[in-house]
């Protein structure tokens, strides 16, 4: 008999298959045929108080509660050199939109992995890592606004010792373009390359630089748009070494104006943060992405975090606009265990051109199975 543990739970299981539950889901593997099944997901609650001061004005609370953050559950499997994974949100607001939907097959060797489907674009380290490791309890505004999230299309990624590459080609999700069902005749094309040129069992650094070209609308007027290109890249450096570890991002995107008498429209956004891991702790790394804390002992594991941003992003969550401005972020960390983490960030903002200042306070706490 096999056996699966979570704690101290025992499941039976046939003499040939392994059942395990822990931090990566229910897992069950038939060894013999190469064949294995998941299911898991992640609940995180959330208190936010976000308050904004205008200039000269008044401070005012835009946000003062409770609220599921995110909620999914996931199902993926192996068959040999092929796999899947469907991953649903199950919140009230957007129950049954898919987060991931695709197949991969993995028989032309680690060098050439095929994916099809919904994914993550391969653009950004922040963007990249899961939302459950993520050290911030959000990612930052240029991560927001310059990084490409999930689309539909095909990627060929390889990795080896000290590297990893992934390119894809997706379709234009404008509203133009899938309100005329034309998503994929002016496909995006992104990459990402990333590099460890120093690596060993307790340290590394991380080097990485990404790409991505599409096509897109420019607004002339009121209500008329013209079809133009945008071009965006990134910069990474990341670092972990014993209990500290750190990460940075540049972006740039330059919007062609397809107007001899108008400039090209050009960002830049940016930020740096570290972390240090107070109980000891080393941050994980695998496939260009630093994964979460893994806590050592059943006390869990405590980690404190600084982020500084600016340039231009989406200041979403201190309750300010997209455009520029500087933002400095504070937080502590409890893994509880590989399951459990509660975090709490405090943060401010403040624009460059208007000076509106904003704040925010955040406490979680997640579940992930």
């Amino acid at each position: 008999m096999a056996k699966a543990t979570l704690l101290a739970m025992t499941l039976p299981a046939a003499a040939d298959i392994q059942i395990t539950l822990g931090s990566g889901g229910l897992k069950a593997t038939d060894t013999e045929h190469g064949i294995q099944f998941k299911m898991g997901g992640r609940i995180m609650y959330d208190y936010v108080n976000i308050e904004t001061e205008p200039k000269n004005g008044e401070s005012q609370t835009i946000t003062n509660d409770m609220e599921l953050r995110r909620a999914r559950i996931f199902a993926a499997g192996e068959m040999n050199d092929w796999s899947f994974k469907a991953q649903f949100n199950v919140t009230e607001k957007d129950a049954g939109k898919p987060e991931d939907l695709y197949i991969r097959y993995k028989g032309l060797g680690q060098f050439a992995v095929l994916t099809l489907g919904k994914q993550k674009e391969p653009f950004s380290l922040e963007q990249l890592e899961s939302s459950k490791d993520i050290t911030v309890l959000e990612r930052a505004a240029a991560v927001e606004a310059f990084a490409f999230g999930r689309n539909v299309g095909l990627t060929l990624a390889g990795g080896w010792s000290h590297g990893y590459y992934a390119v894809g080609i997706f379709e234009d999700t404008t509203e133009d373009a899938v309100a005329n069902k034309k998503t994929m005749n002016d496909p995006a094309i992104t990459g990402r390359f990333t590099a460890t040129p120093y690596k060993t069992d307790n340290a590394l650094i991380h080097l990485g630089a990404g790409y991505s070209h599409r096509q897109g609308d420019l607004e002339v007027s009121e209500d008329v748009f013209i079809s133009t290109s945008m071009q965006t890249y990134n910069f990474e450096l990341g670092t972990s070494i014993g209990a500290f570890h750190a990460q940075a991002e540049y972006f740039r995107s330059i919007q062609e104006s397809q107007i001899a008498s108008e400039e090209d429209i050009k960002h830049d956004g940016y930020y740096a943060q570290v972390a240090y891991v107070i109980t000891g702790e080393h941050r994980g790394y695998k496939k260009g992405a630093f994964k979460r804390i893994k806590p050592a002992s059943k006390a869990g594991a405590w980690e404190v975090t600084y982020r500084y941003e600016g340039g231009y992003g989406k200041y979403k969550d201190f309750g300010l606009e997209t455009a520029n401005g500087v933002a400095h972020t504070a937080g502590v960390n409890w893994y509880a265990n590989n399951n459990v983490k509660v975090g709490l960030n405090y943060g401010i903002a403040e624009m460059d051109a208007t000076e509106e200042k904003g704040q925010s306070l955040r406490l979680r706490t997640q579940l992930v199975w």
